[in-house]
């Protein structure tokens, strides 16, 4: 059962035969594969599961769900996963592309967002020869608050500090504030 949880994976296959990705030049793969990881993350699976009404299936014992917790693009992967299992790569395939790509997935719109801060932050340090280290600890246990820290220092200084409830979530909120603050005018 835990495999269909790993059904964005699948997502990801199904897509790779769509853009033919293998058939673009280097620079255009890459383009692709970007492309690619944005219908992919979590938040966007979410937002599809809101769309679609998945929303409404969503029990929890948790107060602190909301629309921005991971449990949605869950919900939306092993709804993709429950597919697959039931009717198949081609149906799961054609419901992809024909229900979600061409209904909910503006390309367009896609291509001019970049959320992974992340990788922006590195990109931009590699440029200008900067050193960007990222250090990722544990929130003491027993605390409300969440479970991982971020923070990311710029040549030594620290210039963000997100918290997450995964390691990769912590890191791209403290990103995010790294990159705000060196695109920030002095």
């Amino acid at each position: 059962m835990k495999d269909l949880n790993t059904s964005v994976m699948l997502f990801w296959v199904l897509l790779s035969p769509i853009f033919s990705i293998t058939a673009f030049p280097s620079g255009m793969r890459v383009f692709l594969t970007q492309l690619r990881s944005r219908i992919v993350n979590r938040s966007f699976l979410t937002q599809l599961t809101f769309q679609l009404g998945l929303n409404r299936f969503v029990t929890s014992n948790t107060s602190a769900i909301n629309e921005t917790s991971h449990i949605y693009g869950d919900v939306f992967e092993a709804f993709i996963g429950a597919i697959y299992l039931d009717k198949g790569y081609k149906a799961t395939k054609h419901f992809l592309v024909k229900k979600i790509l061409y209904q909910y997935v503006d390309i367009y719109e896609l291509e001019r967002s970049d959320t992974n801060f992340k990788s922006q932050l590195i990109e931009w340090g590699q440029k200008n020869k900067k050193t960007i280290e990222f250090n990722t600890t544990s929130n003491p246990s027993g605390t409300n608050k969440p479970p991982f820290v971020s923070e990311i220092t710029l040549d030594g200084e620290s210039i963000g500090r997100g918290e997450g409830f995964s390691k990769k979530e912590a890191q791209q909120k403290a990103a995010q504030m790294a990159f705000a603050r060196i695109n920030k005018p002095v």
